[in-house]
């Protein structure tokens, strides 16, 4: 068969995948893909296709492997780790090389796929939450998310701000809101007074900053026992490296067991970030399933 003749055929093969695919008829689809791998066998638009309509079919097993494919053939750093992202939320797992491959990225790179899917404006505020929920938001800065979950819930919202002019910013913001109450405190492992070094919403214990600001940790459990509360709904956690060690502290005490969503932000500016990251998740999943995950952007995890 001639040069000609075989770009032809594939031409007409690729016209006709993308046709079916817009059509809805994936099977025939998926025939077509599986004949253009027979002339182009490691490229990934191939196995990603595939792997669409291997979902649009409810064929779990099979996209995982399509996605895999495209992973292993794939070029672009970016797309391999969204791809990844979406594996992982499928899987429900989190492998540690795949920790260690996200930490290599910069962090402009790791967040283009999470504003691909609108990640703040749908996966961050879409819980099946309502008037009676208790949310807990540790580390509110200015308030914004904790303002966004009750516009559109009306919950009973924990706001967890040690830096005194946040505390003070967030109290004026909902000084008209009883039911949002705000404490210039963070929760961790003990109640210590920690040196936090202060830049704007990176501030952090764990890497310097512009200034030095000593502020008071309460121990979460004696905290959460003391105030007779029973059930969170959802926990949103970002405490620049101070995730760690509290998420432990959770997992340690049961307290985990009492909380239905826990969205959290990893920093990996901590020491051993990646295998810390990893270790935690793997205790989250005998008690949590994972909903979604951009490594070190943002994650949830949902009490089985």
């Amino acid at each position: 068969m001639d040069k000609e003749t075989i770009n032809k055929q594939f031409i007409e093969k690729k016209n006709a995948s993308v046709s079916f695919f817009y059509t809805g008829e994936y099977k025939r689809a998926i025939e077509c893909l599986y004949e253009l791998l027979i002339y182009e066998h490691n490229n990934p638009i191939h196995y990603y296709n595939l792997a669409i309509c291997y979902e649009r079919l409810g064929l779990k097993k099979e996209a995982i492997y399509a996605y895999e494919k495209f992973i292993e053939y794939g070029e672009d750093a970016v797309e391999i780790t969204r791809v990844r992202n979406l594996l992982q939320t499928m899987t429900g797992e989190c492998t540690l090389d795949a920790a260690q491959q996200a930490i290599q990225l910069l962090p402009q790179q790791r967040i283009i796929p999470w504003h691909q899917a609108k990640g703040d404006k749908i996966l961050r505020l879409d819980y099946d939450l309502n008037e009676e929920s208790i949310v807990f938001d540790l580390g509110g800065y200015q308030g914004n998310w904790t303002a966004s979950i009750f516009e559109r819930y009306g919950s009973k919202i924990h706001v967890f701000e040690p830096v005194i002019e946040y505390a003070e910013h967030i109290e004026r913001k909902f000084f008209h809101t009883p039911r949002i109450k705000v404490y210039n405190f963070g929760l961790g492992k003990n109640t210590e007074k920690v040196i936090l070094y202060v830049d704007s919403d990176g501030s952090s214990m764990f890497r310097p900053g512009n200034q030095n600001r000593e502020i008071t940790l309460v121990r979460a459990y004696d905290f959460i026992k003391e105030s007779g509360i029973s059930s969170i709904d959802l926990m949103k956690i970002n405490i620049e490296g101070g995730e760690y060690d509290l998420l432990e502290h959770l997992i340690e005490t049961d307290l985990v067991m009492i909380i239905k969503n826990i969205q959290v932000q990893f920093h990996d500016f901590v020491p051993n970030a990646a295998e810390r990251m990893f270790n935690i998740q793997e205790k989250l999943d005998k008690t949590h399933s994972l909903t979604y995950q951009f490594l070190f952007i943002w994650e949830n995890w949902r009490i089985n």
